[in-house]
This record gives C-alpha cells, sequence and structure tokens, in this order.
C-alpha cells in the first residue's frame, strides 16, 4: 500500500485519505467513481495530489466534468461550459436545486462577472440533496453537465451566440486537440509492448522553479516485453495553428520541444519516476486501466526520460465532423517536416514523432516501438 504523500509535494499521487473517500464503497465519493466504471468511454479519472488543495479530476473530452476536493468535501463543475447553451438559466435554476453555489452571498442568483463568466461551482457533500441520494445526484449533476458541454463541444459556426457576453462571437473554438488527448489516453494501454498513458493535463504545483517546468499533454510509460523501460513526455497537436509561432505565446510547437528538452534533464523529473509508480499502484487499487498483470515500475527504476510529438488530423472525432485537412497539425508537420526534426534530432535526448488520423495513412513517421491501435496504421 501507499504510504501518506504530502499534499505539497510534486507528486500527482493523492493521500490516502482521499483515495479511501473514492474506493470505499462508504466512501463520500465512492458514487462518482462507480459512474466511471460505467461510463469508461466518456469519461478519465485522473489524480491531482501536487494540486492545493489536492483533488480527483474526471475529465470528458479532457474538460472538467467533476473535480473532488480533498481539503473539504465538496464537488466542483464548470459553469463556463454554459456559455453556448441557450438554456442557461435553466441549468443554472437546476444546479442551485441539487446545491451547487449559484448564489451570492446575498441570496441572488450569479450572473457572468467582468470576465464574462462564472467558472467553478461547489456542492458540499454535506448538502441535504447530495446526502439524501448520492448516485442519484451524480446522474442528475452528470446529465446537467453534458447538457452544458453539448453545446460547448458542438461544431463551430461562422458564428455563434455567446450567451454570457451576450453578444455574436467568432472565437469559439472547436476543440480538436482535447478531444484527441481524450482519445489518446484511452487508447494507449499497450502495458506488454508499447505505450502506457497514466496522466492527462501534466502541471507543475505552486512554488516550483517555473525555469524547470513544463506542462506536457500526458504521462505515458513505455513498455517492451512486460517491463517499463521509460517515461515519456507526451505532447499533442491537432491544428496547425497550434504549432506556428505567435508573438509571446509559448505554446507553438518550437517551443514545446525546447521546454520538454529543458524539463527531461531538470531535477524536478525524479519526482515523475516516483509519482508513476504511485498513480499506477492506484489505478490498480481501483481496477481502473491498470491490469493486474502489469509491471508497475519499481521505486528504484530511474527510468531513463522519452518525449514523444503526437501531430493529429483536426477532425471532431467524437462527432464524426470533419474539417479540412490543409488545416491540420499533421499538414503543419509535412510542411515543415525540415525544421521540426532540427529541433527534434539532438544526440543528448530522445524524442520521436508521430502523425495519427485518416489524413495520415501511409505517411506516417512513427517509432517502431509504440506500437500503435491497428486502426491508425
Amino acid at each position: 500500500m501507499r504510504k501518506e504523500v504530502d499534499n505539497m509535494s510534486d507528486n500527482r499521487a493523492i493521500s490516502r485519505t482521499l483515495f479511501d473517500k473514492l474506493l470505499d464503497k462508504n466512501g463520500i465519493y465512492h458514487q462518482f467513481y462507480m459512474f466511471v466504471l460505467e461510463h469508461k468511454n466518456e469519461l478519465v479519472l485522473c489524480f491531482r495530489g501536487n494540486g492545493n488543495p489536492e483533488s480527483i479530476v474526471i475529465y470528458h473530452n479532457n474538460h472538467i466534468v467533476w473535480e473532488l476536493c480533498g481539503d473539504e468535501d465538496k464537488i466542483g463543475i464548470s459553469f463556463n461550459h454554459a456559455r453556448y447553451s441557450e438554456n442557461w438559466t435553466d441549468i443554472r435554476a437546476e444546479l442551485d436545486k441539487l446545491g451547487f453555489g449559484v448564489r451570492d452571498k446575498d441570496g441572488e442568483l450569479i450572473e457572468p462577472n467582468r470576465a464574462d463568466s462564472i467558472g467553478m461551482l461547489y456542492c458540499m457533500c454535506a448538502s441535504n440533496k447530495f446526502c439524501a441520494d448520492p448516485a442519484g445526484f451524480v446522474r442528475e449533476s452528470y446529465k446537467l453537465v453534458m447538457n452544458m458541454m453539448n453545446d460547448f463541444f458542438a461544431p463551430k459556426k461562422e458564428i455563434d451566440y455567446d450567451f454570457f457576453k451576450k453578444c455574436d462571437t467568432k472565437y469559439k473554438k472547436n476543440l480538436a486537440e482535447k478531444r484527441w488527448q481524450q482519445k489518446l489516453f484511452n487508447d494507449l494501454k499497450f502495458y506488454q509492448n508499447g505505450l502506457f498513458a497514466y496522466d492527462l493535463e501534466f502541471s507543475q504545483p505552486d512554488g516550483v522553479n517555473q525555469s524547470e517546468s513544463n506542462e506536457p499533454d500526458m504521462l505515458a510509460l513505455r513498455y517492451e516485453n512486460g517491463l517499463p523501460v521509460a517515461i515519456v513526455l507526451v505532447e499533442v497537436k491537432s491544428l496547425g495553428s497550434a504549432c506556428r509561432p505567435s508573438g509571446k505565446s509559448k505554446s507553438d510547437i518550437y517551443s514545446h520541444i525546447r521546454g520538454m528538452k529543458l524539463y527531461s534533464k531538470s531535477k524536478n523529473i525524479n519526482n515523475r519516476r516516483k509519482e508513476a509508480h504511485d498513480i499506477l499502484q492506484l489505478y490498480k487499487e481501483l481496477g481502473l486501466y491498470v491490469k493486474d498483470d502489469q509491471m508497475i515500475p519499481d521505486l528504484n527504476n530511474e527510468l531513463p526520460i522519452e518525449c514523444l510529438l503526437i501531430f493529429t488530423t483536426a477532425d471532431l472525432i467524437d462527432v464524426g465532423y470533419k474539417i479540412p485537412s490543409s488545416e491540420s497539425a499533421i499538414h503543419y508537420y509535412l510542411n515543415n517536416k525540415e525544421k521540426i526534426n532540427r529541433f527534434v534530432n539532438d544526440k543528448d535526448w530522445c524524442c520521436n514523432v508521430i502523425c495519427v488520423g485518416s489524413f495520415a495513412k501511409n505517411r506516417r513517421y512513427d517509432a517502431k516501438e509504440y506500437h500503435l491501435p491497428s486502426e491508425w496504421k
């Protein structure tokens, strides 16, 4: 069993106290765990032990459905997802009935603030609605969140209406990358030969030297013959526009490559090795993602660090919506391959490139050791 983890340490695995609230059948968060087991294709459960407070986050399309907090028993949702829902006030009223904090200190229903958002809303687990029927609360809140998310993730039109700003907008995004990230997390579960993804949306805790920080989209283990042989920092790009340098932005592909290289050699990388062991152990206890016969990295095994760039189509894969291939990250890579490979090819680190999706057929640049799913070939 895991030892207790310091909540402020640089380790994404959660404390035993919070974990038991999820695993134990009488635990305050147990019904969320049971719901995830029933909806494995739609939802992903991740640990955020290095947050303040520590938490468990459950994602759909790599956006938060629920945040289960560890400092006090409360459940968070992001109401920003309602900004494209015409019935957002009805959703707000239903969330009010469930006990989410949609009222201000004077008891008035909250409105979008000057930033045109409402943000995270929380419900205390001590609320009457939750205590009376936790399983029913999970189902009802999920239905409301998915109502919002279906509008938020709907393919953008030439002009969309933002009900928070109360105006037309051209700035709604298709969020192809978020959809791909969750698909990759679910698909990459190879523990004999290939990649096993175990964390999404990595970020360092506050207080860590930011010059040695990096935020890869995914953390994975690479397995050979059933043994973990490397930790892999994974960056996913779906849109060509997200690869392109733009002003002071540090989210382009070249900035990510530089950041991943720096981070792979930083002192903080040692924490990722212990963390991989801890996270897989937790998943194994849950019977989620990790199989009974899967080898978990030894705490004393200093696994090498590798990096992987995944370029995808721009398609909205969860709804079968096609986006012109010229807008895809694959297209950008093929047209800038020489420049990108100059950044990648360096003898003092290991970084590979993979292209996935229908547009990538017959033009893949994958490394053999990743054993990709057959539909990518």
